[in-house]
């Protein structure tokens, strides 16, 4: 009876709710992305402009290696547990 009185208001369902809802986490995902890849840069030009692109680099290259070792530990205890510690 209430879609009868006020047909101009639909209810937006599932389908379009879900819908709405992924434009709006692509939107944020989107913005984060390249908010970090714009803070990286400016991050990267600062630290050359103090150190030269040298210096620069080899951070970038530490920082990576760094940031792979929770990778490589996670894969060797996968590769355990698989295994069964043999």
């Amino acid at each position: 009876m209430r879609a009868q009185q006020f047909p101009h208001r639909r209810d937006p369902g599932p389908d379009r709710l879900l819908a709405r809802i992924a434009r709006t986490v692509s939107a944020l995902w989107h913005f984060a992305y390249d908010a970090g890849m714009g803070l990286g840069a400016m991050g990267f030009g600062v630290l050359a402009d103090r150190t030269g692109y040298s210096g620069a680099f080899v951070f970038a290259a530490a920082l990576m290696l760094l940031a792979s070792v929770p990778g490589w530990r996670d894969r060797n205890a996968k590769a355990v547990a698989l295994t069964g510690g043999r």
